[in-house]
């Protein structure tokens, strides 16, 4: 089994296209569900046909209920400050300016979109990234605080490394019959004295 997509419900399908376009995504297709609602499908450059978020309209629903389960999405920039700027001349502004959670850890942010769903931008500046005039998506989905999140996903230490195999030294083979450990090897013990006859 794999993660393919991640689905959410909006209220405009224009207003909510035009902000995920802004954020790099392009809409790779629709599909009507009678005359009940809309998919709309769209991913980022690279993702193949396979769409990655989808979200439905449904006619006649002007609102809804995020809750408190919905955690946020995320997608990774390799300019994070270059692809703010490009969100602010469309009237996109992070809900606080970037920071990281932790000492040497990646800088983020968080946006909100039309329907006040919270998606998160990650700079990571690889290789991969930096090829890429748009950001990344990545299937990163929790409901649980971002911070608490990158706790829990520190890489674990490794326990220490066993040292190289030795070969233990050979101990010297038993003495053979009439051999002791003192008497050099090759060497028996001396003959005994015949016994005078009584």
């Amino acid at each position: 089994m794999a993660l393919i997509h991640t689905c959410y419900r909006i209220t405009d399908v224009d207003r909510s296209v035009a902000f995920y376009e802004a954020l790099g995504f392009q809409e790779v297709g629709r599909l009507p569900i009678k005359d009940e609602a809309v998919n709309v499908f769209m991913n980022q450059p690279g993702d193949g046909d396979m769409p990655r978020l989808e979200l439905t309209y449904n006619f006649g629903v002007d609102s809804y209920d995020v809750g408190t389960g919905y955690g946020h999405i995320a997608i990774t920039s390799d300019d994070l400050d270059g692809t703010l700027a490009k969100l602010a001349e469309q009237g996109i502004e992070p809900e606080k300016p970037p920071y990281s959670v932790r000492e040497g850890g990646s800088r983020l942010c968080f946006v909100r979109d039309p329907d006040d769903y919270r998606i998160e931008i990650i700079e990571q500046p690889t290789a991969d990234c930096a090829a890429r005039s748009t950001p990344r998506a990545t299937v990163c989905r929790s409901p649980g605080d971002s911070e608490a999140r990158a706790r829990a996903f520190q890489p674990r230490a490794r326990p220490p490394t066993k040292p190289p195999w030795r070969a233990r030294p050979r101990r010297a083979p038993p003495p053979l019959s009439g051999q002791s450990r003192s008497t050099p090897p090759g060497q028996g013990c001396p003959p005994r004295k015949p016994r005078p006859h009584r």
